[in-house]
């Protein structure tokens, strides 16, 4: 009967927690601790950071016994994608969370019994051996197969836990979890029944586990994950953990940079940087997204290192917050892509930061290294910018224009009238550049020609200038129309605007005197007497007809009374000696 009033409990654990999984446990910010938990820590390093954080995960806790983890582990170990299951140690195995005395899950003592100079606690017992983050729930099979063997080693690999000569490796999703529950339990229990406890690297003996330098390795190498950051959560909070929650924080959960210091030394040898510390994104139009970019996180040092990446203004990073880490025995990298989530709707440049910090605490590495390294800062651009604004004329918008020759004489020469094509600004300093792609002509095309051509990259607030022709040797009327269609410059968002008119025409006359035979030229003694119907003529004379000899003009008919003009030559020999010709305009 007492069993089955268990079990009605785990059930009813079992619902509650699935709608906090659903609600209350949606992201990494709500597993954070409170603020100001860890602040007085402020400036301590080695075993004085040690002491306080001793204190610090003291404060607040409440013990619970053996036999209260077969039900609280249906909260705190809970697979976060399974309802009513929760994932064991080892090998991540999702199985139901309802305890049925050790058939389908069991509990494993991470520090074995063994190495504590006792046995397993009784259902009732509180003690360090009872400790939430002491104890995790494993298949009984593995947790057989793992006996009392020290967990390592740094150079293991896999995803089950297995014996390895002298250790036993927990797999690499539980190795960072592991080794973190080791620092805090020689951290919150510095001794038990009268004994320090320590881990040492190496083979442990009672009151000791190893192996330190697997642990250290693995705390660099697997950070927390959702898992983990969750189970931390749920172990102290009495809202997500009502009936076993123990109120005490893993202080090596969220703050695993604090490893180094506490287990090592005060001389780490990290250096991060930046592979640039800008990150210019080019421009794109309004309405178009931003494209990214990739930026190198070095490590340079062999130690480990943990790092934080965040964001300032409007930049992104798909590395952030503060659970990354640089492996040891070398040097690292990691890329990042930086981006910008500001919306492209209006114009302007947009910009934010991505700072990486590296956050060892230690100050005896040197200058640069470890708490000595200063922060890099990518400073991400990126420029929106308004489409081009095409116009005949500017600040006005005109789309058609009309080009008027008016009435020309036949042979009278290529008439030219000129327009200009603006770039009109829309918004300073962020307006595209403007192209011309494609003209089209309709129209009598034999009496008109230009010298309108495409163009690429005319600057906001510039203009090209065209000229259209009328060719004269022919007569009539003439008219066309000349379709200007204009784009944004190459980038993303570019648009292809409707085309801009210029209409052209032109009217060509024929010439209105008549021609010869009309002409009437007179020759008494030395008077010379040319009559033109129209005063529109000249008299052009040379003395021979030879090639090198040109016409020289002696009189303009339109200098004279009318039609007639008379020339008077000193002597009839003039006359004789000379070539005439009547030459019109």
């Amino acid at each position: 009967m007492k069993h089955n009033v268990n079990l009605s409990f785990v059930m009813t654990c079992l619902v509650v927690f699935g709608s906090l999984e659903r609600n209350s446990w949606a992201n990494d910010t709500d597993f954070a601790p409170p603020a100001g938990y860890y602040d007085s820590t402020a400036g301590l390093t080695g075993s004085a950071l040690q002491v306080q954080l001793a204190t610090i995960m003291s404060r607040g806790f409440v013990g619970r016994s053996y036999g209260d983890f077969r039900y609280a582990s249906a909260v705190i170990d809970a697979d976060p994608n399974h309802v009513g299951n929760i994932l064991l140690l080892y090998n991540r195995a999702s199985v139901s969370g309802s305890w049925d005395l050790g058939v389908t899950w069991n509990r494993e003592h991470q520090w074995p019994v063994s190495l504590l100079g006792t046995s397993d606690p009784g259902n009732s017992t509180i003690n360090m051996e009872t400790d939430e983050f002491y104890l995790r729930p494993t298949n009984p099979s593995l947790n057989s197969s793992r006996g009392n063997s020290p967990y390592g080693t740094a150079t293991s690999s896999g995803t089950g836990g297995f014996q390895t000569p002298g250790y036993y490796y927990v797999g690499d999703p539980d190795r960072g979890d592991v080794a973190r529950a080791m620092f805090y339990i020689v951290t919150r229990y510095p001794s038990f029944n009268g004994h320090t406890v320590t881990l040492v690297n190496g083979s442990p003996t009672t009151y000791q586990m190893g192996d330190l330098n697997s642990f250290l390795h693995w705390n660099y190498a697997d950070v927390p994950d959702t898992f983990e950051l969750r189970r931390n959560q749920a172990i102290y909070s009495s809202t997500l953990n009502p009936t076993y929650y123990q109120g005490n924080r893993n202080a090596f959960v969220d703050h695993p940079e604090y490893v180094w210091s506490v287990f090592v030394n005060q001389a780490n040898d990290t250096s991060i940087t930046t592979s640039t510390n800008t990150a210019d994104l080019g421009r794109v139009l309004v309405g178009s997204p931003f494209g990214t970019r990739a930026v190198t996180i070095n490590k340079i040092g062999t130690n480990g290192t943990y790092y934080e990446v965040r964001t300032s203004g409007v930049a992104t990073s798909t590395v952030s917050g503060h659970y990354n880490a640089f492996a040891m025995d070398g040097p690292g990298s990691k890329v990042t892509t930086v981006g910008l989530s500001a919306s492209t709707t209006t114009a302007g440049l947009k910009s934010g930061t991505v700072t990486v910090h590296n956050l060892d605490l230690t100050t005896q590495g040197g200058a640069g290294k470890g708490a000595n390294d200063p922060d890099d800062i990518v400073t991400v651009t990126g420029a929106v910018l308004d489409h081009v604004a095409p116009s005949f004329t500017d600040p006005t918008t005109t789309r058609t224009l009309g080009l008027d020759f008016g009435s020309l004489a036949q042979n009278s020469g290529k008439h030219e009238l000129t327009f200009d094509l603006f770039n009109q600004v829309q918004t300073a300093g962020y307006t595209a550049r403007l192209g011309l792609t494609l003209i089209e002509f309709s129209g009598n095309s034999n009496a008109f020609s230009s010298t309108v051509g495409t163009f690429t990259n005319l600057d906001a607030g510039s203009h090209r200038t065209f000229s259209v022709f009328l060719d004269t040797t022919q007569t009539g009327t003439f008219s066309g129309t000349y379709l200007l269609t204009c784009s944004d410059e190459d980038l993303p968002g570019a648009q292809t605007l409707p085309p801009l008119t210029v209409t052209v025409a032109g009217t060509v006359d024929a010439l209105s005197f008549p021609l010869p035979p009309t002409l009437t030229i007179q020759c008494a003694s030395n008077v010379f007497t040319v009559s033109w119907p129209s005063n529109a003529f000249r008299l052009e004379t040379r003395f021979n007809l030879t090639p090198s000899a040109s016409w020289q003009t002696i009189s303009n008919g339109l200098a004279t009374n009318g039609p007639v003009c008379t020339f008077t030559f000193t002597n009839s020999t003039d006359i004789q000696e000379q070539f005439f010709r009547v030459a019109f305009p």
